[in-house]
């Protein structure tokens, strides 16, 4: 009789799902509920949730089946939470913003392929869009300011990505894991803070797709081929496209615009064949790695990147504040980029041009905030249209009058600065009258990037560039500074002449512009002292030492001789001549130090016994001393046991930043024929670090050696980490904890190191005579920690994962600490702050209990880089779900109902009256596994029906069900 009620019942609720399924119904919010949350748990499979225009508190909404959430207006129905699609859920998410504050990824696909069309998601402290195992449709979105773009997680994701807007993410727009294949089509990525497309062993295709201005580089193609086609690769700082690619074959050309980036192609080996490289024929400097670029386009590819549905825009309206009501955030992204080259009259709505040729009354940071709901995707851009034209620019070189020997400005300006993105300029002056000094940006530029070539004197080449173009104005571009020599005659006018001067919009299209002359005239004395001679007052300069090591090695050997300045600040460039014996000493080789790692360096030793070594940077060594320079020099088997051969410093000439002269002293050095010995002069290296994780070598050899704990305590640091090279595995020191993982500070060896504070650390001592300091790299957090005491006495294995990655983090055990260590030294982020942490005790392989520690991320731990969780039972997870008795009991009015969970779950308690009928329902929502037993954890009950009214006295009974438990309890009231 059971089976067949239970039976009955089964068919029953199949039945009812079908019926809904096929009459699927319209759930309104908030008319019909006050929260999508509540609709949700109404909805069915085939429902669709109409969402009104608001904005809607939600946390986490998670949709499990079919279900279509409908907003009415893309920008004005807002979401403050996350969305989570999952269980194969054929769900839709159309005409949405969402606002995620948390670290959680806005949308979370897990296991299906949704649609998302039309959606805008901004701040998000996660990810845009997470896809594991899942292969969502993601149409017409826009993402910005978030972490990564779009995550594509795990093995057999495929999503599929067009007409989307990605920007100003602080990390990749798109970052594809190993196993995935992304399709990225027609969609626009820029200013984001590591790469624009991110491959890690991923299968990507990206085609009509345009990405610009991001920190690295555009693409980057790791372990397998990434297909581009007919897309823009443009004003990235890194490489256009870095890695294992597939740009263009001649049976497929590419069809590509790679042009403007810091370097075209960077990769090992490549064929990209049939792309547009930019106005100027290509050339072997701008690839890296063995690249097959030939034949390549003479003229840029007819379709090349992003595209726009002009259907999409509706016709003219225009609201009350005068704006174009009907432009979406996508389209105006692309306008206010300079991405569309032609609007039509459907993409402008057939919007109104003012007589300066704008679209009326759009400023594309208000279209942004207004028409998308964007608080901050892109700085307020003068929205300009690259078709308009300005044939009446002019270029002017500044006209100066000074005295001998006085130091001068000279200004380049532009009366008309908009659509200007990066300017050539080349231009030559009387270097009989003139000694050129430095080039500063003017206020205008103060955000482009320029670089000085003034190698041959009377010429001088300055390009600049930036990563978003001038607005409508004027102003200078350049200040040249100049020293007019001591020789110059009085009363003449040099003249300064442009020999190119070449203007570009986003587009790589040249701006027609007219360049004008400037001169300097060489004034008379305004002052003269005696003799006639002008008084012109310097600040005197300190005086510096140069000089030669004091070094020895037998004959038939080789050894190195440092140039040394102790007290180098401020020196910019130098020439030093060295005279040595040529019959003993022979000229090997030169290697310069950290000290001047920046600087540009040749040697002239075609004369026998005699060599000039000129260096010179673009900026001065800002503090410290010591060795500049290495050289190597072979000492002739002749040579006798003991002898000293002089190296002889014969002149040393140092200039400053102004071109100025430091006066200088120089001592000799020696070489001895016999025991290897080094007497070399104490130096100081200044080192900044930043706030946070900072990769650093120890640039000098200290007096006393240094040790892990030293060093840490030296910077303030909360972690020392360093790669053991012969386990390949990392060794950790946090001085926090313990003392006991303490291991040696050497040369030539990276460590990573965490300063809670940006500092600048001075550093003296002798340099290494086995390595040079390694570069500094500083980042987010991609370095981090897991640390604390273990106070089983048992041996037990101990594993550690991250439960949202699921990546296991390697362990080590020491003195009753144990200690785990997770490093990406491509920096990206391996632990972010919500995380979950995962510490699994036992094994079921060898029948041991198993025992779990669930620790969350904290801001504290992030900062610090490390966390410590010490092994304490009172820290376990519980290894079975209970629902335990009530406390007090009996009780008059209220009483606390605690429980435990062995793993996370959607939590419901019920509280029924005698009779089994439910008098309240209390919805704990998503409970992750714990134990939820004191006064602040477990479940509170007022003694109220879900009416609100006061129960009577007597014995009731309260049920908590989980997705895999349930018990039920008894509790009595007593009044």
């Amino acid at each position: 009789m059971k089976f067949h009620i239970c039976l009955w019942l089964l068919l029953a609720f199949n039945i009812f799902i079908s019926f809904r399924s096929a009459n699927a119904v319209i759930i309104r919010v908030p008319q019909d509920h006050e929260t999508i949350q509540a609709a949700l748990g109404d909805a069915f499979l085939g429902d669709v949730i109409n969402i009104d225009e608001g904005t809607f508190e939600e946390g986490t909404l998670r949709i499990t089946s079919g279900i279509t959430l409908l907003g009415k207006s893309r920008s004005k129905t807002i979401i403050k939470g996350s969305i989570e699609v999952a269980n194969r859920a054929k769900a839709t998410l159309k005409n949405l913003t969402i606002s995620n504050p948390t670290s959680t990824s806005a949308i979370y696909c897990n296991g299906t392929s949704p649609l998302i069309n039309k959606v805008t998601i901004i701040k998000s402290q996660g990810d845009g869009i997470q896809c594991d195992f899942a292969s969502p449709h993601i149409l017409d979105v826009v993402v910005a300011n978030c972490r990564h773009g779009i995550l594509v997680n795990q093995s057999g994701s495929e999503p599929r990505i067009e007409s989307t807007t990605i920007s100003n993410c602080s990390r990749n727009g798109v970052y594809s894991s190993s196993g995935t294949k992304p399709t990225i089509q027609n969609t626009v990525i820029s200013s984001c803070g590591s790469h624009g497309v991110y491959c890690s062993g991923a299968n990507a295709t990206v085609e009509t797709s345009t990405i610009t201005k991001c920190k690295q580089s555009g693409i980057f193609s790791k372990d397998r081929s990434t297909t581009v086609r007919r897309s823009l690769i443009t004003q990235n700082e890194g490489e256009g496209v870095t890695g294992i690619a597939d740009i263009g074959t001649n049976d497929d050309p590419g069809n590509n615009q790679i042009f403007r980036n810091r370097r075209l192609l960077a990769s090992g080996e490549i064929i990209a064949v049939g792309n547009w490289w930019g106005t100027a024929a290509p050339t072997a400097d701008l690839f890296s790695g063995k690249v097959t670029y030939k034949p390549f386009l003479k003229t840029p590819p007819s379709e090349s990147g992003a595209q726009v549905d002009t259907a999409a825009c509706l016709k003219g309206d225009v609201n009350g504040d005068e704006l174009v009501k009907s432009i979406d955030a996508s389209l105006a992204l692309r306008i206010a980029a300079r991405l569309i080259k032609e609007p039509t009259e459907a993409q402008t709505c057939g919007a109104d041009m003012n007589e300066d040729g704008l679209v009326k009354s759009i400023d594309a940071s208000l279209i942004l905030r207004r028409a998308a709901g964007l608080d901050t995707v892109v700085g307020a851009l003068p929205l300009i249209w690259p078709n308009r034209q300005i044939t009446d620019r002019n270029l002017k070189l500044g006209s100066v009058e000074a005295k001998a020997g006085e130091i001068i400005i000279v200004p380049i300006t532009l009366d008309q600065t908009d659509q200007v993105i990066s300017a050539d300029l080349s231009l030559s002056y009387d270097s009989e009258v003139l000694q050129f000094l430095k080039a500063e940006l003017g206020a205008e530029t103060n955000q482009f990037s320029l670089q000085v070539n003034d190698q041959k004197a009377g010429q001088l080449i300055v390009p600049i560039s930036a990563r978003d173009p001038l607005g409508v104005g004027s102003g200078t571009l350049l200040n040249l500074t100049f020293t007019i020599k001591e020789t110059a005659t009085v009363g003449i006018t040099s003249q300064l002449t442009w020999n190119e001067a070449l203007l570009w919009d986003v587009n790589a299209k040249q701006l027609a512009v007219e360049a004008h002359k400037g001169s300097i005239i060489v004034k008379m004395e305004s002052s003269t002292g005696p003799g006639g001679l002008s008084q012109t007052t310097l600040t005197e300069l300190p005086t510096k030492t140069a000089e030669i090591g004091r070094v020895g090695a037998p004959a038939g050997q080789a050894v190195t001789v440092p140039i040394i300045v102790p007290n180098a600040a401020g020196l910019l460039s130098a020439d030093f001549t060295l005279t040595y014996n040529a019959d003993l000493l022979a000229y090997q080789g030169l290697q310069q130090t950290p000290l001047i790692k920046d600087f540009d360096l040749e040697v002239n030793s075609e004369t026998a016994g005699r060599m000039v070594v000129p260096i010179s940077g673009k900026q001065p060594i800002d503090s410290g001393g010591g060795e500049l320079l290495k050289l190597t020099f072979f000492i002739s088997s002749q040579a006798q046991q003991g002898a000293s051969l002089p190296i002889e410093l014969t002149e040393a000439l140092l200039w400053n930043i102004e071109g100025r002269q430091f006066p200088t002293t120089v001592k000799a050095g020696q070489v001895t024929v016999g025991e290897a010995v080094t007497i070399s002069t104490q130096a100081s290296w200044k080192m900044q670090m930043v706030s946070g994780l900072n990769m650093i070598s120890l640039p000098l050899q200290p007096d006393i050696p240094l040790t892990a704990s030293s060093l840490a305590k030296k910077l303030a640091a909360t972690l020392v980490l360093r790669l053991d090279t012969s386990q390949q595995d990392f060794e950790a020191y946090v001085p926090e904890v313990f003392e006991s993982f303490d291991f040696s500070i050497t040369g030539g060896e990276g460590y990573i190191v965490n300063t809670p504070q940006a500092q600048a650390i001075t550093f003296k001592g002798t340099a290494w005579d086995n390595a040079n300091a390694a570069p500094g790299l500083v980042g987010s957090n991609w370095a981090f920690v897991l640390t604390g005491q273990i106070y089983s006495a048992d041996s037990v294995p101990i594993q550690i994962r991250n439960l949202r990655t699921g990546q296991p983090i390697p362990i080590k055990i020491q003195d009753g600490h144990y200690l785990a260590a997770v490093t990406d030294l491509n920096q990206q982020s391996v632990v972010r702050q919500g995380d979950r942490i995962e510490i699994q005790l036992g094994s079921t392989e060898i029948n041991q209990p198993l025992d779990r520690i669930h620790h969350r991320i904290s801001d504290q731990d992030v900062e610090r880089a490390f966390a410590k969780v010490d092994l304490q039972h009172s820290l376990f997870l519980p290894r079975q779900s209970r629902l335990l008795q009530n406390y007090p009991n009996p009780f008059n009015p209220e009483t606390w109902i605690p429980f435990e969970l062995n793993q996370d779950s959607e939590v419901t308690l019920t509280i029924y009256d005698q009779m089994g009928k439910p008098i309240r329902q209390l919805n704990l929502g998503f409970v992750l596994a714990g134990k939820y037993t004191g006064v602040d954890q477990s479940t509170y009950w007022d003694g109220r029906s879900d009416k609100g009214e006061t129960v009577a006295s007597g014995t009731y009974f309260y049920h908590l069900q989980t997705d895999n438990f349930s018990s039920t309890q008894r509790m009595i009231i007593l009044k």
